[in-house]
């Protein structure tokens, strides 16, 4: 499928783009990474096939992942803890990824409480130095302090996952569950295929 090599290879040149999604050391991966969808609060299932974390690159510009692969749209609350968001541009929507802020990016919307994906819909935002596209202003809610979470990843998975790109879909699949919470079921489509991707891809070293 021309679309779904398209989108992988706009994922990967966004990888290689940044340190962002480079990150080398464990100490790094702490310090560097936040859970935006804790598990038990926001709605957000213990086993959830929603998921949505930021990166926060050594340069100082800013990156959210946001996956939904359910099979119904899905809300991501982001209160004060990551207001800023909503001034981030777009890299990847549910039809495309690259390096560029897309105009008019499809499968998502801002709510009141955050971020709206449509089913099977994985998102990509950047917040640079610079600033970026400034989505509406709404009035910010009280959040829980996420700054005590910790990102655990296994021995060997800081290591760079985009050393050989013809290995790219598998290494993403097997290692999307490995990194980051359990999405509790499998993803029904190329397009769950490649949110799951976006978390390997986009990740963690």
């Amino acid at each position: 499928n021309v679309k779904s090599r398209d989108y992988m290879k706009g994922l990967i040149a966004l990888r290689q783009s940044t340190d962002a999604f480079r990150l080398k050391s464990l100490q790094d991966i702490k310090e560097r990474v936040r859970l935006i969808t804790v598990p038990g609060q926001n709605g957000v299932e213990k086993e959830d096939v929603a998921i949505g974390y930021q990166i926060t690159a050594p340069n100082g510009d800013i990156y959210a992942v946001f996956v939904n692969a359910d099979d119904k749209a899905r809300e991501f609350t982001l209160g004060t803890a990551f207001a800023h968001l909503r001034k981030a541009e777009v890299l990847a929507d549910e039809n495309q990824a690259g390096l560029v802020g897309i105009a008019k990016p499809q499968g998502l919307e801002w709510t009141e409480k955050g971020l709206k994906l449509n089913a099977l819909t994985a998102v990509v935002l950047r917040l640079s130095q610079g600033g970026a596209i400034v989505a509406p202003a709404v009035e910010e809610k009280p959040e829980f302090d996420l700054s005590s979470l910790e990102v655990e990843p296994e021995q060997g998975q800081a290591q760079n996952l985009v050393a050989n790109p013809e290995t790219q879909e598998t290494v993403a699949e097997a290692h999307s569950q490995k990194v980051l919470p359990n999405t509790g079921t499998e993803s029904k489509s190329l397009l769950a295929l490649a949110g799951f991707s976006i978390l390997a891809l986009l990740g963690l070293g």
